[in-house]
């Protein structure tokens, strides 16, 4: 049992060694074993000898795997006991491993034993190459042509042999010619990729007419042992090259017959042969070009038929003796000829004519036949007549002659002439001569001969070119395409030749033209612009070659043609002009100037205007001929300050050619605007600031600008001397308000402060607006807090309402009663008014008043004269001196009873009421007292509170110290009516009684008067009930505002009328946002005391405020304990104490004289 457990263990053991261990077994063999030949012993490989013993090798078991991966498995056979390997079938290593020299064969083997051993041992068996393939080439023959005419050492390609066998030992390893060839020999050249190429390389020349064939015998052989080989059978066939000529049968020939032989006769037949083959071998015959001397040329008297090669008379021949030369040629390349030799003999057999030869003689180096003129004189000798008569005797005596007269035929001797010149010829009369010479014998009958000769007059250059014309015209239209042709000249030379041979050139010529030396045609150089020049003249020259050579010449005009080519251009690529604004129409913008070199029509230029962009509207500009540009209409430079238009110009050409150029014109500012304050502005006009302040300190910046540009938009500030122009400055040029010493709680208070800007243009234009600056107690509510009250009393308000509209049935009879007693009274003294008034305009002016509960203010104190005339205003208007005068725009209100020391505040609010509608704007109807009957509701409107100060004339308050305007709510309410004249105007009663009026903190006309030109005024934002309820009165006694707790941003406009004039001014009323500086719009108390609003300039009616100046301290005024209406009953509505607007009555008027001693007074 332990033994058992031990061998487990050691198996065990061994599995997990041989799985990590185990290396594969290889086996080499050789190929084409026997099926069962022994391969190996797969357990006496080291692979498993090394791990398991002898005892235990005898339980394993061997099978081979037969998996897909397993492939070669089937080749083999394995022991299942011994592990010896076999092989299964004949294995072939050339179908085994087709392309690989290295052939293994990889198979696995499972080697099992007891305890469930298993182990996988991989087989590799190497199969070795035998040499059992012979090598082979692809045909068994194949046919090489190699040309005769190929050069010692050429090469010829022949197919490789294969050999199955890849081994390097048994793959084919030589080749050879068998039995070996003095002719040729192989050459074998090794690839880059392994492969070998044979080629059959010539030793020597070949002659295919010697041998025109070759069988070679190529043998491959392997390096196997034993060695195979395989054998390829090389056909070489020599072709054939031209290398040999016709050789003739007999290299001279002879042949004999009488004169009598006619035409057509066969002299004899030549023979010659070719050794070559095919076209190189066949032969033609011919007579040769060149003959023996014979007494004349037999090419027209014999010939030899070209494939036959019988010789045949084309004529009778004379008897005598003749030499014929006749070739042979070959059809082949390059062609190959032989000749021979053809003797005749013709027997004389009767009288024969004399033969003549005359033979031209060269001259002065000229060919033969040819004689040169002028300088060729008589005698000079131009050809040999040579005469042969074959005859004897008599028949062979013979005289000759010449029958050209200019030619003389002298007798050198027996049978010979010469030819001479009878005297110079000129060629150009005529060029070439026919000479004849003629024979005769003695004979009976006598027989002559003639011969002829064609004697050519070489040419001297004696002529020069000349022209057709001795000036030649043209014309080309402009813009032509270079080399366009012009016109041809022709010149002649009456020279033959090269003397005659013309080249035409120019001169006098800029390059512009071009002629054909040889041709004669002239043509453009270039592309012609009439424009540049109208007109070319030049020449024409015509050289021979002739040496010397000579020339003629010819002129040569050229016209050139206009046409419409050219666009009108101008003179500059851009125009910039600059106007002025606000020129007058026609106004002269600027000159530009617009040529076309055109002519005629095509210089006729039209000139329009056209928009730099398509959806622009009509350019504002006109141009005239003359080249004007002038203005349409007037330009506001602050409207639009750059135009940029096209100027197109087109001419009236045939084509019509047009350009443009583009017009940029800057218009030029003037300085047609006055500077306007964006703060303080129209809705933003007040500041807060706490104290301490310290000198120097910027407090606020006050901000204006201008429209115009340049020095006309650079803006200077001043200020206007007030109360406050000693305590503040402000920088000019950054607008920067700061004081000129320290602030402290005695200077609290609100101050006017009027701020004068002014630009630098010329003339110079400003612009004027009060600051109200008030100067507050650190510990007064923050911005942040007034808003978070404001809410809560918003809140507060909503909860009112609702009470107020739930008790409203219980007071609606009270409300109503009260009414009807005001009605009553408003009539009365309405009717007495319209009697008293005589066609005067009725206006309400309501001046408000608070009874003072408070009995710790001083209604009673005194009320300080100031005796002293008031200093003038500065300016070059008039000094307001009295100040119960108001002006109401251009008229002045006498309010009877006032003293010089009492100051109107007033703020007007004049509505015009259309007559139609006039019963629609009754605005009498109080939300703050609970009217339910017509009335003004006494809060006036936003448009009252935001109405601009801006006016032409700079004001100036002449105040001599700075002293806080105290704002305070009036002592007692009281009304006066007061009228105003107004010429060419019918009274315009008005239209409903007043109704009972209510206390209220400002004061207004009431809106249902009408008057031109007088914008109408906004009511401000009612007052919170809270608000109403916490109503304090915040004037002590100094004039400071010890309890101020609501801040107001309203603008008010402080006037002081005067009669300074100034440049008419333009305005531009655009809103101007509240500053987030300052804190926002709240609504204001009764009790508040606003400063009065004055309509601007535009209206006609102005309200000045005066103040008296005087070197003492200014008092602020307060209202004594007596005001107007006292003397009334309880039950008049000038002693209520609710909120409204009351009218004034004229004869009232002087009831305010019983105001008493006032400190502060709204109107």
């Amino acid at each position: 049992m332990n033994l058992m457990i031990l061998e487990i263990l050691t198996l065990g053991m061994l599995f997990s060694s041989t799985n990590a261990q185990l290396q594969d077994v290889v086996f080499t063999q050789p190929e084409e074993q026997s099926a069962g030949q022994f391969v190996g012993s797969v357990a006496t490989s080291p692979s498993l000898t090394a791990f398991i013993g002898d005892t235990d090798r005898a339980s394993l078991r061997y099978n081979i795997l037969s998996d897909s991966g397993n492939k070669n498995g089937d080749l083999f056979r394995i022991d299942p006991f011994s592990g010896n390997v076999t092989f299964g079938v004949r294995v072939d290593k050339e179908k085994a491993c087709p392309t690989s020299d290295l052939c293994e064969l990889n198979f696995a083997v499972a080697v099992t034993g007891s305890s469930n051993f298993f182990t996988r041992v991989a087989v590799k068996v190497v199969i070795t190459d035998i040499n059992d393939n012979s090598p082979t080439f692809k045909d068994s023959s194949m046919d090489v042509h190699i040309s005769e005419a190929a050069p010692v050492g050429s090469s010829f390609s022949l197919s490789p042999a294969t050999d199955l066998d890849l081994s390097a030992e048994n793959g084919v390893s030589s080749y050879g010619i068998e039995p070996e060839s003095d002719t040729f020999r192989l050459a074998v050249i090794q690839n880059q990729v392994g492969t070998s190429q044979v080629y059959l390389v010539t030793k020597q020349n070949l002659d295919r007419e010697t041998i025109d064939s070759y069988k070679l015998i190529v043998v491959a052989k392997d390096g196997g042992t034993p060695q195979r080989s395989g054998t390829l059978t090389v056909n070489v066939v020599v072709d054939d090259f031209n290398d040999n000529s016709p050789v003739f049968s007999s290299t001279i020939y002879a042949a004999s017959f009488n004169e009598t032989a006619g035409t057509g006769y066969n002299v004899l037949t030549v023979s010659a042969t070719d050794l070559d083959t095919g076209d190189n071998g066949k032969v033609i015959y011919s007579l040769s070009t060149f003959q023996p001397p014979n007494k004349f040329d037999l090419r027209d008297k014999i010939d030899v038929n070209s494939t036959s090669g019988v010789v045949f008379l084309k004529k009778p021949l004379p008897s005598g003796e003749y030499q014929v030369l006749i070739d042979a040629r070959d059809l082949g390349y390059p062609q190959r000829f032989n000749q021979s030799l053809l003797k005749i003999s013709v027997l004389d057999t009767e009288n024969s004519q004399p033969i003549l030869t005359l033979t031209p003689v060269p001259n002065n180096d000229l060919p033969a036949g040819w004689v040169p003129e002028v300088i060729a004189g008589a005698g000079t000798v131009v050809a040999v007549l040579t005469v042969d008569d074959p005859d004897s005797g008599q028949n062979g005596i013979v005289v000759c002659s010449s029958l050209e007269p200019n030619f003389l035929l002298q007798q050198l001797g027996p049978g010979a002439y010469k030819l001479t010149l009878a005297g110079p010829l000129d060629r150009e009369r005529n060029g070439s001569f026919s000479v004849t010479v003629i024979c005769q014998d003695h004979g009976t009958p006598s027989l002559n001969g003639t011969a002829s000769i064609v004697i050519h007059v070489w040419d001297m250059n004696d002529n020069k070119p000349i022209f057709g014309k001795s000036t030649y015209t043209a014309s080309i239209i402009e813009n032509n395409l270079k080399s366009d042709t012009v016109l041809v000249v022709n010149a002649l030379d009456a020279d033959e030749g090269e003397n005659a041979r013309i080249e035409y050139r120019l001169a006098d010529d800029d390059g512009s033209f071009i002629i054909s030396a040889s041709t004669g045609v002239i043509k453009a150089n270039k592309v012609f612009d009439y424009e540049e020049a109208s007109r070319y003249e030049f020449t024409v020259l015509a050289m021979d070659n002739g040496n010397p050579r000579l020339t003629g010449s010819a002129s040569v005009v050229v016209t050139i043609r206009d046409i419409n080519d050219v666009a009108p251009k101008f003179s500059q690529d851009l125009y910039m002009f600059q106007i002025y604004e606000n020129r007058e129409r026609d106004s002269i913008v600027g000159n530009f100037t617009v040529t076309d070199p055109d002519t005629e029509e095509g210089g006729v230029i039209t000139l329009s205007l056209q928009p730099k962009i398509a959806t622009e509207p009509v350019v504002p500009f006109t141009v005239t001929k003359d080249g004007r540009v002038l203005s349409l209409e007037k330009f506001d430079r602050e409207m639009k300050s750059l135009y940029s238009f096209y100027i197109v110009a087109t001419d009236n050409g045939q084509r019509r050619l047009s350009s443009s150029v583009l017009v940029t014109v800057k218009i030029l500012d003037e300085n047609d605007n006055k500077p306007e304050f964006v703060f303080p502005g129209n809705q933003n006009f007040s500041a807060f600031v706490d104290i301490p302040i310290f000198a120097d300190t910027v407090i606020l910046k006050i901000e204006a600008q201008d429209p115009d540009e340049g020095k006309n938009a650079a803006l200077i500030y001043s200020l206007s001397e007030s109360n406050a122009s000693d305590l503040f400055r402000i920088a000019r040029v950054s607008g920067e308000l700061m004081p000129n010493r320290n602030i402290v709680a005695g200077d609290i208070g609100t101050y006017a402060i009027t701020i004068n800007v002014t630009d630098q243009g010329y003339p110079a234009l400003w612009s004027t607006r009060v600051l109200l600056l008030v100067v507050q107690s650190g510990s007064e509510p923050s911005t942040g807090k007034v808003i978070a009250d404001q809410n809560v009393l918003i809140v507060a308000c909503i909860i009112c309402f609702t009470v107020i509209v739930s008790g409203a049935v219980l007071v609606v009879i009270c409300v109503l009663k009260r009414q009807d007693h005001q009605r009553k009274y408003a009539s009365s003294r309405r009717d007495h008014v319209h009697a008293s008034l005589d066609g005067r305009q009725q206006y309400d002016l309501a001046i408000t008043g608070v009874k003072d509960p408070t009995p710790s203010l001083d209604l009673n104190s005194s009320f300080q004269q100031q005796n002293q005339q008031p200093k003038s205003h500065k300016g070059n208007g008039n000094s307001l001196q009295d100040p119960s005068n108001v002006s109401i725009g251009d008229k002045m209100m006498n309010i009877p009873g006032s003293s010089s020391g009492q100051v109107f505040l007033a703020k007007t609010a004049i509505t015009k009421l259309p007559e139609t509608n006039a019963a629609k704007h009754d605005d009498f109807h109080s939300t703050s007292s609970n009217e339910t009957s017509t009335g003004d509701s006494g809060h006036g409107s936003d448009e009252d509170m935001s109405n601009s100060m801006e006016q032409t004339n700079m004001p100036s308050m002449a105040v001599e110290h700075a002293v806080p305007l105290a704002i305070t709510a009036a002592s007692r309410q009281s009304v006066v009516r007061a009228s105003f004249p107004q010429q060419n105007r019918a009274q315009r009663p008005s239209l409903s009684k007043s109704p009972p009026r209510a206390k209220n903190s400002t004061v207004r006309f009431d809106p249902h008067v009408s008057y031109d030109n007088i914008p109408p005024l906004r009511s401000p934002p009612p007052a919170l009930p809270s608000q109403i309820a916490n109503r304090t009165n915040i004037i002590n006694n100094n004039g400071s505002n010890s309890a101020y707790s609501q801040p107001m941003t309203h603008k008010y406009d402080l006037v002081v009328r005067q009669n300074q004039q100034h440049p008419p001014q333009h305005q531009l009323h655009a809103p101007h946002p509240h500053s987030n500086l300052y804190p926002p719009h709240r609504p204001y108390h009764a009790d508040s005391g606003v400063l009065p609003h004055l309509p601007s300039q535009n209206s006609k009616a102005r309200l000045s405020a005066v103040y008296p100046t005087s070197p003492q301290k200014q008092v602020a005024y307060r209202p004594a304990s007596s005001s107007v209406g006292d003397d009334l009953d309880d039950d008049s509505d000038l002693n209520t104490t609710t909120s409204g607007s009351y009218s004034i009555a004229s004869d009232d008027v002087a009831r305010l004289n019983s105001l008493g001693e006032i400190k502060d007074m709204f109107v």
